[in-house]
């Protein structure tokens, strides 16, 4: 039966049945590998965020395609993804690829994203896991871009100055950020 997600065009749609990112030791250049650019990032957008393939059939490869959607986009420093990305925080606290993903992703993205993420992250009725997530994003910003290093620190450390108003659990997560 043909589904939503059979309406990819071509190179997108490959990603489909790319493989299971568990067995994929070596992380793969996906412009390169699949001949993406800048024109296929809208449709790579739509497949980072699609629910039907995020609920897929957990046995399938097609379950798997949105991170690869979310990995190409990152490599593309694809600045129209930094919103519908950001919008899958929420499932934060039940994807643990999310969480993992999320930070190379926008680390690849760039500075550009600082602005977006600092606005996430400093939103206190946003729940514990996608908060740091967003804290998360900032800091593989900051290491990998010293222009920005000093502002993420300082959004960062504007949290730690607040912890008496903190979630416990952001508190509790400094440690492993």
């Amino acid at each position: 039966m043909a589904t939503k997600t059979s309406n990819y065009s071509p190179p997108v749609d490959q990603l489909l049945s790319y493989g299971d990112c568990r067995e994929i030791k070596e992380m793969p250049d996906y412009p390169a590998k699949f001949r993406f650019s800048e024109e296929h990032i809208p449709d790579l957008i739509r497949m980072a965020t699609d629910p039907e393939i995020a609920w897929a059939d957990s046995e399938s490869l097609e379950v798997w395609a949105n991170i690869h959607a979310w990995r190409a986009l990152g490599q593309l420093h694809a600045e129209a993804a930094i919103e519908p990305l950001i919008s899958l925080f929420w499932n934060a606290e039940d994807d643990d690829w999310l969480i993992e993903e999320m930070p190379t992703v926008f680390g690849n993205i760039g500075t550009a994203a600082t602005p977006a993420l600092t606005a996430y992250f400093q939103k206190k009725s946003n729940h514990l896991y996608p908060r740091v997530t967003a804290a998360a994003c900032l800091t593989k910003i900051a290491q990998k871009f010293s222009e920005v290093r000093l502002e993420c620190i300082t959004i960062l450390a504007e949290q730690l100055d607040a912890s008496a108003g903190n979630h416990p659990g952001i508190n509790g997560f400094w440690s492993t950020i």
